[in-house]
């Protein structure tokens, strides 16, 4: 397995730690991230997963002089840290956010869902296993399938092509977070 690629930019780190308080790894009781001559190093890694690298990339994340690369990441190449801004808004978009049910009928440009699952590709998960697809239903075509697929007994599908019911709303895309396809459920079960 390796170190996870872990590499410092000495020039740039301060030696500051901040690398080693974040690392779920070391919080854990694991020796993943250590000191020596005021650079962080990785120790050798056996395996990955809670005694070792959780490869969520907090290290990279947290360090101030974006010294710390990754995985074959550097902090170069990720998208830049949020302005500090965003604590004072944060609370106002979560309480001003509704749900949309007016939707247009059109299908999002695939860029913008494209973004959206570049996003949450860095959703946290249990020990950050990335464990979790996402599936996309890419057309107003398909969700017209999925909606006659629930509901088999009523097409509500009219000349104005709307199925806005109690399930889709007349969404254009659907967004499927679920385990991996061929992952066993607790109760055996393959999904």
């Amino acid at each position: 397995m390796g170190n996870a690629k872990f590499i410092v930019d000495e020039e740039r780190c301060i030696g500051c730690g901040l690398c080693l308080e974040v690392c779920p790894g070391n919080m854990v009781g694991g020796d993943v991230l250590r000191m020596e001559n005021n650079h962080p190093v990785m120790v050798n890694q056996s395996k990955f997963g809670w005694n070792g690298c959780w490869r969520c990339q907090h290290c990279m994340a947290v360090c101030p002089n974006a010294a710390v690369s990754i995985l074959g990441v550097s902090p170069d190449e990720v998208s830049p840290r949020p302005d500090k801004s965003i604590g004072e808004e944060l609370p106002k978009l979560m309480k001003y956010r509704r749900t949309c049910r007016d939707f247009r009928k059109e299908n999002v440009d695939r860029k913008i869902i494209e973004e959206i699952m570049d996003a949450v590709s860095a959703v946290p998960t249990g020990g950050n296993n990335q464990r979790l697809e996402f599936s996309v239903v890419s057309s107003r075509e398909a969700m017209k399938k999925i909606h006659d697929a629930l509901n088999p007994q009523t097409s509500i599908f009219d000349d104005n092509d709307d199925f806005s019911d109690l399930r889709i709303y007349d969404a254009p895309h659907l967004f499927i977070a679920h385990k991996e396809i061929g992952e066993r459920f607790a109760n055996g079960d393959y999904v």
